[in-house]
C-alpha cells in the first residue's frame, strides 16, 4: 500500500512539473487596490490549493458532532470499564473470594418454603 501511495505521489508531481512547464505564460491579475503579474501555472496551482484547503475545512466541520458523539461514547465506555474493575475488586476482596453478585436465593412470591 505504501508502495501504491508513493508511486501515485510522483505520478502527481510529474503531471504537476509537466503542468507548470507547458504553462510559463505570465497572467495580469487584476485585484482592483492591486495588479500583479504571476505565471499562469502558479496562479492555477493557488487556486486549486485554495479550493482544497476550503472543501477539507468544510469537511471537518461538517464531521464535528460525528466526532463529538465518538468523544462520549470513549469516555461513557472508559466509565463502564471503571466501574467493571470496581465490581470485580469487590468481589475478589470478599469475605469467600467466590461469592455471587447477584444472589441465589428466589424472591419471595416463588420462595415455597
Amino acid at each position: 500500500m505504501r508502495l501504491l501511495g508513493r508511486i501515485l505521489l510522483a505520478a502527481i508531481i510529474g503531471t504537476a512539473v509537466g503542468f507548470a512547464v507547458v504553462n510559463r505564460q505570465p497572467i495580469d491579475l487584476d485585484l482592483g487596490a492591486w495588479r500583479i503579474t504571476v505565471p499562469l501555472y502558479l496562479l492555477l496551482i493557488a487556486t486549486l490549493t485554495l479550493g482544497l484547503l476550503i472543501g477539507w475545512t468544510v469537511g471537518w466541520f461538517g464531521a464535528a458532532r460525528y466526532r463529538h458523539r465518538a468523544r462520549l461514547e470513549a469516555r461513557r465506555a472508559r466509565a463502564a470499564e471503571e466501574r467493571l474493575a470496581v465490581l470485580e475488586r469487590q468481589h475478589a476482596a470478599s469475605p469467600t473470594g467466590r461469592e455471587a453478585l447477584v444472589s441465589s436465593r428466589l424472591p419471595p412470591h416463588l420462595d415455597d418454603e
